[in-house]
């Protein structure tokens, strides 16, 4: 296994072996699209060592600036990368990117064919053929979000431990599935939508041609659905609540709609009503939450939609999540998160009313902000927690 992996890093050396003559003097690839990638590796590391948001930039297309969550900035690999940029620079970061995203693409199609392949030179072909493939070649020439393309065969292989071999616990299994693709989302999404599409297609598929099998596996699918979208938002709740937040001021119209679809319908409904839903309608179809969960998750709903959301509202979040008889990770994170908002909340508020507005712009862009991101990172994470708790119940 070890060997396939340097067998496959000597290819990749191998095939750029004219930039790594001079690795800090020349690019690998065109000399169009890799120049902004070596931007977005050099940005993140300065913004995050000088404690500011590295999300967002004026530094290209100013004034208006860039929202970089809509763009492919990379962040995970720049965020691993961070030692090799301070050290070498961001050229030979962006080179050393490319190659070891070809090599190590090929080696999780290496571990992924190992799965349902005996032989270990079939199974190094098969790397071969898919981490060195004519499309991931091609793409090395300016793309690294697409030749970093270790998601798809980590999919394979955990879509085929939920569903079919089902030697590991389905909500380690998700929670796995959830981080991964968490951080296929901060490395590229297209990948990951082109992943996830494939992979939805692949599972219908599967369901159809074997009926009998899909009530039985029903209750594993949704334990480990829950535990991928919860640890999904954990980790990549922050940058998408930036990307809705810029997306809902300052996008592009169709973006502006579709950001302010959740937060008006549900704001537009009083609480009232879907408390009645729940705990009225929902049981007189046949379906009946668990009261606990049900309520956390039905509060957390609402205050994500809040326009104007108080701190002290966390009081009622850390209450229902401990009655409803959550993770003691998830009480405490929540319950840190909560006392870091107040913290933040009132900062901010004796800032503006010192009127010190160099130090208020710098807190709101760096702090303030990435806070709200996060709280509503939180209580989306509260709630996708305590209704798969209730959909466990049921199935």
């Amino acid at each position: 296994m070890k060997r396939a992996l340097f067998i496959y890093f000597l290819i990749a050396v191998a095939l750029f072996s004219s930039t790594w003559i001079d690795p800090s003097g020349s690019l690998i690839g065109t000399p169009k699209d890799p120049k902004l990638f070596v931007w977005y590796l050099g940005w993140l590391p300065h913004e995050l060592s000088l404690g500011h948001n590295p999300l967002f930039s004026s530094y290209l297309s100013y004034p208006s600036g860039v929202n970089l969550m809509w763009n492919t900035s990379t962040i995970f690999p720049a965020l691993l990368l961070w030692p090799v940029t301070a050290a070498f620079g961001p050229v030979v970061a962006y080179n050393l990117l490319i190659t070891a995203g070809l090599a190590l693409s090929a080696w999780f199609g290496f571990l992924a064919a190992r799965r349902f392949i005996d032989s270990e030179l079939a199974c190094f072909a098969a790397g071969l053929l898919y981490g060195f493939s004519p499309a991931l070649i091609a793409q090395a020439l300016g793309h690294p979000h697409i030749v970093v393309a270790l998601f798809p065969p980590i999919a394979l292989l955990l879509g085929h431990e939920i569903l079919v071999r089902r030697r590991m616990n389905p909500v380690v299994a998700g929670a796995i599935a959830g981080v991964a693709a968490a951080l296929q989302l901060l490395t590229g999404e297209e990948l990951l939508a082109m992943t996830l599409l494939v992979a939805a297609i692949g599972v219908a598929m599967l369901a159809l041609l074997n009926r009998d099998h899909v009530r039985l596996l029903q209750p594993t699918a949704v334990k480990a659905a829950g535990a991928a979208m919860v640890s999904f938002a954990i980790i990549a709740g922050v940058p998408l609540g930036l990307l809705l937040a810029i997306a809902r001021t300052g996008g592009a119209r169709p973006v502006r709609w579709l950001s302010a679809v959740y937060a008006s319908f549900v704001r537009a409904a009083p609480v009232v009503t879907f408390t009645m839903l729940i705990f009225f309608g929902l049981p007189a179809l046949g379906v009946s939450l668990d009261p606990l969960p049900a309520a956390c998750g039905l509060v957390c709903i609402f205050f994500a939609a809040n326009k104007v959301f108080s701190p002290q509202y966390w009081l009622w979040v850390v209450a229902l999540i401990a009655l409803a008889g959550a993770p003691a990770w998830l009480a405490t994170a929540v319950s840190a998160l909560s006392l870091a908002d107040f913290v933040v909340s009132f900062s901010f508020l004796h800032l503006q009313s010192d009127r010190v507005w160099p130090q208020v712009n710098w807190f709101a862009h760096s702090v303030f902000w990435p806070m709200v991101a996060l709280r509503y990172a939180a209580l989306l994470s509260c709630a996708i927690w305590s209704f798969s708790r209730c959909l466990r119940k049921i199935v």
